[in-house]
């Protein structure tokens, strides 16, 4: 994937290498090149994943079996522990999301089985939100 490509969305087999970021509005999720996967609102970070440090030419990969993970090479650095998303979204209102469509067939979003971000319901699971190592 391009750095200058502007998606919000991943799909399985495809991944974030350092530099590259998922861009929804004024939110972007980039892998950056400490190894730490980073979401930031208008440039200030409001989420990592804590794994600054962790690894050396890390990508963020929705693997194909729907897991979302960090990997430093074969080792596995940081994951969802998700197991059935097929496409993992930005949105713009700074939630990620792992679904099992993009869309329904009445072009509503198909509902998120995994969340995290500053803006989920309770019911959601959320991530600790990111303190150091940005």
């Amino acid at each position: 994937m391009s750095p200058c490509l502007a998606r919000s969305d991943l799909y399985r087999g495809e991944n974030l290498v350092a530099a590259e970021c998922l861009v929804n509005g004024n939110f972007t999720l980039c892998m950056q090149t400490n190894c730490n996967l980073v979401l930031r609102e208008r440039g200030v970070a409001k989420w990592c994943s804590r794994t600054a440090g962790e690894g050396t030419n890390c990508r963020a990969i929705l693997q194909m079996n729907g897991n979302f993970v960090i990997r430093s090479g074969t080792n596995k650095v940081w994951e969802t522990n998700t197991n059935s998303g097929v496409v993992l979204l930005l949105k713009n209102d700074g939630n990620v999301s792992s679904t099992t469509a993009k869309c329904s067939k009445s072009g509503k979003e198909a509902p998120a089985l995994y969340c995290w971000g500053n803006r989920v319901t309770p019911s959601e699971h959320v991530l600790h939100s990111c303190r150091r190592g940005v």
